[in-house]
């Protein structure tokens, strides 16, 4: 279980809830969601709610481009069904 330790008043802002992890506060949806695409991973809708328990990850998703990330959405079409695939898009530096 990923926990971080936070104070009273930031759990509040947050809007955090109260894990398994003893004293501690579970780390939201969005800060989850945030560092697994980090690492490079894409994400589905079943994919969020089997991980995070997410059930509205386009929300989240909404959420994580308030706070200034570059997310593409890719629509899939499997087996006729169609759904979003949302990647973090890197950001490529030039150096001279």
């Amino acid at each position: 279980m990923n926990c971080i330790v936070i104070n009273q008043n930031a759990k509040r802002e947050l809007g955090a809830t109260r894990g398994s992890c003893r004293g501690e506060i579970m780390k939201s949806q969005v800060e989850l969601i945030v560092e697994y695409l980090e690492e490079g991973n894409s994400l589905t809708g079943i994919e969020a709610l089997n991980m995070f328990g997410c059930f509205r990850l386009a929300s989240r998703i909404n959420d994580i481009k308030k706070l200034g990330y570059d997310i593409e959405k890719r629509t899939v079409k499997r087996n006729n069904k169609r759904y979003a695939e949302y990647k973090l898009k890197i950001k490529e530096y030039l150096f001279s």
